[in-house]
């Protein structure tokens, strides 16, 4: 946390911190928070994560949508897939199982155009920086 503390020291005032996957544990989680910074961290396969903890709420209806977060109250929000649930939404207490920020899989037209190569194999959705790293070698169109 020290280059953090530095780093405000000197009149930055970071609101978020991107980590690798060495930084995923819980006092790194917490000071960070403590701090006003949302942590950004690859999990890491421990297993809570094996077990699922880090999944996305479910019901009888399906798996609950992200619905936002609230900083103030450092909490994310979920609701039901079809709102048929009461309550509708919940809750759940920021940690870093479930950060305030999270990361999704792009779904935009950009990936999808660039998900089929030209010999029409696929690269599973993904763009071709992150199947090949921009070098083509997984046959797809570089975007």
């Amino acid at each position: 946390m020290g280059l953090l503390d530095a780093a405000k020291a000197r009149g930055f005032d970071p609101t978020t911190a991107i980590m690798d996957k060495g930084y995923d544990n819980g006092p790194i989680h917490d000071g960070c928070m403590d701090r006003g910074i949302c942590p950004i961290t690859p999990l890491r396969e421990t297993g809570r994560v094996k077990a699922g903890d880090a999944n996305a709420p479910t019901c009888e209806h399906g798996e609950w949508t992200f619905a936002g977060a609230d900083y103030k109250r450092q909490a994310t929000k979920w609701r039901c897939p079809t709102g048929e649930c009461q309550p509708k939404s919940r809750w759940i207490k920021a940690d870093r199982l479930h950060p305030l920020i999270r990361a999704t899989p792009r779904s935009t037209s950009r990936v999808a155009q660039s998900s089929a190569s030209s010999d029409g194999s696929s690269t599973n959705g993904r763009s071709c920086r992150s199947a090949c790293a921009g070098l083509s070698a997984c046959g797809c169109t570089p975007i």
